[in-house]
């Protein structure tokens, strides 16, 4: 779409251009021939009334004769100001096409893709780890998998997911996403504070997205259509590793969000990365 754009803009550019450099050539002509007529209109629309009337015509005629030799040659004023407005405006439309040509390459660029940090091999790895949290969350959001969800995410953004779960379920409805493909995926910011890492991602991903009924009857959304998400992401990570339940004091596993001999909830953020928001930046 943007070579189409461009080829158009520079079709018009030399189309003008040629117009302007033609209409100044012919204007130029025109002028030519407007002398060469006056002078016969002064010989011939004149009554010759003797010898200073005949010298009067031999000077118009050397006159013309040196302008066809090349000699004393100079462009008439309107000439000279046709042939300046038409370099002025070539110049004023190139710098127009190139003003738009590159705006419509930013314009593309920041559409598109946003250029996060270099994706060396540690950069790498966590926009993996990052990548897979997200379709993980997906698929616990879309299968009322509560554990897996508090798993995954912070425990702020655990209760908003969780309040907004438990609405869809009163209602008898039920979020169904498939098909993720994923378009494009940057790291955007990576710092470490308060023995916790922190990092911003920039996503790009296209799916099937709608919402059935308790009889899977199509409510809201297209099972035929995909959009294209554009998120901001954050994660966090904690340095310190949980490894003893605190009411019981079972040792469990890094990770494990719930004590499988008392059941109650792990307090703290695990070593594991966890998604802490998501924003949707665009939706198409």
């Amino acid at each position: 779409m943007v070579d189409m754009k461009k080829r158009i803009i520079i079709f018009l550019v030399f189309l003008i251009s040629g117009l302007i450099i033609n209409y100044s050539v012919e204007n130029n002509s025109f002028k030519h021939i407007t002398t060469d007529s006056g002078f016969d209109s002064s010989y011939s629309g004149e009554t010759y009334s003797g010898s200073d009337k005949w010298e009067s015509g031999t000077s118009n005629y050397d006159y013309d004769r040196s302008n066809r030799n090349g000699e004393g040659l100079t462009l008439p004023d309107s000439d000279v100001v046709m042939l300046f407005a038409g370099i002025f405006i070539v110049v004023f439309i190139v710098l127009i096409v190139t003003r738009l040509l590159s705006k419509n390459k930013k314009s593309t660029r920041d559409n598109n893709t946003i250029q996060g940090l270099p994706k060396t091999i540690e950069v790498q790895k966590v926009l993996d780890e990052a990548y897979n949290i997200f379709i993980d969350v997906q698929k616990a959001w879309m299968n009322f998998d509560y554990d897996k969800m508090r798993e995954l995410v912070t425990d702020e953004l655990y209760n908003m997911y969780y309040n907004q779960l438990q609405t869809l379920s009163i209602k008898g409805e039920k979020n169904v996403m498939s098909n993720f493909q994923l378009i494009n995926i940057e790291l955007l910011s990576e710092k470490e504070e308060n023995n916790k890492k922190y990092y911003k991602v920039d996503l790009m991903v296209s799916f099937y997205d709608y919402i059935v009924d308790s009889n899977d009857r199509i409510v809201r959304g297209n099972d035929n259509s995909l959009i294209i998400m554009h998120y901001s992401l954050d994660y966090v990570k904690s340095n310190n590793e949980v490894d003893r339940c605190l009411k019981c004091g079972a040792k469990i596993e890094n990770g494990i969000t719930t004590c499988p001999y008392c059941h109650s909830h792990i307090q703290g953020v695990s070593s594991k990365m966890k998604l802490s928001s998501k924003r949707v930046i665009t939706q198409r």
